[in-house]
């Protein structure tokens, strides 16, 4: 139970880093990435 909060912590950090290493060309994948 005590891992729930480390979960919503880091999955939108690691959500975040995702994106940032999607090459800026590809508009659309960023997109569904990020919705």
């Amino acid at each position: 139970m005590e891992h729930i909060l480390s979960w919503i912590i880091w999955l939108p950090v690691i959500g975040i880093v995702a994106i940032l290493l999607i090459p800026r060309e590809k508009e659309s994948l960023i997109k569904i990435t990020a919705a």
